[in-house]
């Protein structure tokens, strides 16, 4: 049985230049918010992208690590990049150094790029996954489209499997809809 290297990462890009999820900088994440990443990292596990990732182990400089999958959040704490690696060993996220998104790239076969106030607001279901991953998220993966973390959020933050975030979604928004106009 012969090894085939994988081919090139393919850029699916889905952001607009003037995105309404796009939130204003400046706040620093709840700790409950920060609770929420091992979910992900766990439930990242049984998409499409986790199998594929935790399949391979070759990429485009050789052997991989553990580290299969980088979640890069723009304008995190601080005004800085925040760059969380996926650990497929542990299913856990873990901060790593930061680094230009063609050397993330080269170095993970799976990765999103976004604001990451507009992660938080998903995790507080201000958002709903579909307003971030269709106006200001970034992605590049191996295989299948159907194999991106853009289907993996859709698989773990969708309305169907996360109902709470869905259902908190939907009361901001019609709390919004039915205030006067000079309290908006």
């Amino acid at each position: 049985m012969s090894r085939t290297r994988p081919s090139s990462p393919t850029l699916a890009t889905s952001r607009s230049l003037r995105s309404p999820s796009r939130p204003p900088t400046g706040t620093r994440p709840s700790q409950s918010s920060q609770r929420k990443l091992p979910r992900l990292g766990r439930e990242l596990l049984a998409t499409g992208t986790g199998m594929l990732a935790c399949s391979i182990h070759e990429y485009l400089s050789g052997p991989l690590g553990a580290h299969r999958a980088v979640l890069r959040l723009k304008e995190g704490p601080g005004g800085e990049l925040l760059q969380l690696a996926w650990d497929v060993t542990t299913a856990d996220f873990v901060q790593v150094e930061a680094t230009g998104r063609e050397e993330a790239m080269a170095a993970y076969p799976f990765g999103a790029e976004m604001f990451f106030q507009g992660y938080l607001a998903l995790l507080q279901g201000r958002l709903q996954v579909w307003d971030v991953a269709g106006g200001a998220m970034e992605c590049w993966h191996i295989g299948c489209p159907l194999d991106s973390l853009v289907y993996a959020f859709f698989g773990i933050y969708g309305e169907h499997q996360r109902p709470d975030l869905a259902a908190l979604s939907y009361a901001n928004l019609a709390a919004g809809i039915t205030a006067p106009a000079d309290s908006r």
